[in-house]
């Protein structure tokens, strides 16, 4: 297997990404821009004409994503890793700076935020076009996120992109705005991930 493959998966609700390749530096000031490929979950097989570009500054990031998915409702997260120098690598992605997992769980990373980025209902035509705007130091949910995004310059930032099933009236919001909308009823689970890395400044 490629060794710069990377897989995800979901381990006790927290996302595990493993994708393709990662990105370059910036002068300080202008934007730094970067694009991997997003991967099929769980095989980690690239997706065709598939895509993730990210857009870093100092007040922020913009990512999108555009793939391609079987009709229904879907949303796509990102995990943020405020100090990926600080995560520890795991033998389950070996080329995986943070490999997010459940807390207490020897070798894994807990994500300093995990935040809603986009969400809609894809037609048949099958187009995914997501983008989501973080600021920096805008608080959010998750562990450790009373800051929000902290260093978007550094931040290892993960997509995943879920899927809530087949579009259910008067549940459509839920199913694209929250992570467990109608799971109870659909099968809900990541389908496409791609992972974002910038490398770490020197010490």
């Amino acid at each position: 297997m490629d060794s710069r493959k990377r897989f995800f998966r979901l381990v006790g609700g927290v996302f595990v990404l493993v994708v393709l390749g990662f990105g370059g530096a910036a002068h300080a000031g202008e934007p730094t821009i970067s694009t991997v490929p997003v991967v099929n979950l769980p095989n980690g097989g690239p997706v065709a004409g598939a895509s993730s570009k990210i857009i870093r500054t100092d007040k922020g990031i913009t990512v999108s994503v555009k793939t391609t998915v079987n009709p229904g409702t879907y949303t796509m997260w990102l995990l943020i890793f405020n100090n990926p120098g600080e995560c520890h690598g795991n033998p389950v992605a070996p080329d995986l700076r943070c490999v997010p997992g459940p807390p207490g769980v020897p070798g894994f990373d807990i994500p300093s935020c995990v935040l809603f980025g986009a969400g809609h209902v894809v037609g048949n035509n099958g187009k995914l076009n997501y983008t989501a705007h973080q600021q920096a130091w805008v608080p959010g949910s998750g562990p450790d996120c009373g800051n929000g995004l902290m260093y978007p310059r550094t931040a290892d930032v993960h997509a995943a992109v879920r899927t809530h099933g087949e579009a259910i009236p008067g549940m459509i919001p839920e199913q694209i705005h929250t992570v467990g909308g109608a799971c109870g009823i659909n099968e809900c689970r990541e389908v496409q991930a791609a992972a974002h890395e910038e490398p770490l400044p020197l010490k």
